[in-house]
């Protein structure tokens, strides 16, 4: 899934880019417990995160691929990213955000040819779902 962000994007600095992800932090209200089962905790907040900007009409595996961090340019400065690999059993999504345009699902041939209008960390992904389709789909396990 791609999409264009708007206007009305939370990071400013990257309204008018593309994407491939949808993104989100981990909230005070997350309840992130120092002793207690942290990785529940971490999957509700990401459900949490995907459930408040897009609606899922569809089955899915939730396969998490890669730490990302991209000092290159301000936003990459300040975040830190864990990446997830969801797969639908459908192409069944709607936007729920008002900041979230042009919404569609593409084909990595296609992906590339809008790489140069995506935002640093879409591209970075890009890049590595790339190099797992070379390496026949494999990905490290959950």
């Amino acid at each position: 899934m791609t999409y264009v962000r708007g206007k009305r994007a939370g990071e400013t600095r990257l309204i008018g880019n593309r994407s491939i992800g949808i993104g989100g932090h981990i909230n005070p209200a997350d309840e992130m417990p120092l002793f207690a089962d942290f990785h529940e905790a971490y999957l509700g907040a990401v459900e949490r995160e995907v459930a408040e900007e897009i609606d899922i009409d569809a089955g899915h595996t939730d396969h998490v691929v890669a730490l990302l961090n991209d000092d290159s340019t301000e936003v990459g400065q300040v975040h830190l990213g864990i990446v997830h690999l969801w797969t639908l059993a459908a192409p069944n999504v709607t936007r729920r955000e008002q900041m979230i345009t042009q919404l569609a699902f593409m084909s990595l041939p296609e992906l590339r040819a809008v790489r140069d209008s995506m935002e640093t960390w879409s591209q970075l992904c890009l890049d590595g779902l790339e190099e797992m389709e070379r390496n026949g789909g494999n990905r490290p396990p959950v």
